[in-house]
């Protein structure tokens, strides 16, 4: 992968300071550099020899647990993108999202989010719905 701003190109080991595309749009602000990413952030940086600003997590609602999943990106100064996944295997999952089937573990997220002094996150619901492969 390579990220490119107006004073950085971030690439791969295999194809260094290769970036994608030659822009030469002017950016209508700072250009953010994010991941997503199993492998942990710090050793996917050094790998990489970049710094990301915004960390991109994937959580199923059921598992969400802010203590360990977004509190230690915060932190670290890192900005938190939270993709939550509703993930019921059923097609019936909206009527249960609205009629609170998910509340419990929602509720327990924000109370520690709250908790720990409700610091600026994005919280993304329901990701990839243009296809048929989420039942949203």
């Amino acid at each position: 992968l390579v990220f490119t701003s107006v004073n950085h190109t971030f690439s791969t080991p295999s194809k260094p300071n290769t970036p994608i595309h030659n822009s030469r749009r002017k950016l209508r602000g700072p250009l953010k550099i994010g991941i997503a990413d199993y492998k942990s952030i710090k050793a996917r940086e050094d790998e990489l020899g970049a710094e990301f600003d915004v960390v991109v997590k994937f959580q199923d609602v059921a598992t969400l647990n802010y203590r360990w999943l977004i509190k230690p990106n915060l932190d670290e100064g890192k900005e938190v993108v939270l993709v939550v996944e509703f993930k019921s295997w059923s097609y019936r999952n909206l009527p249960d999202i609205a009629y609170g089937k998910y509340d419990g573990y929602l509720h327990r997220f924000i109370d520690d989010w709250l908790n720990d002094g409700n610091r600026p996150i994005w919280i993304r619901p329901m990701h990839e719905f243009n296809g048929d492969w989420y039942s949203w």
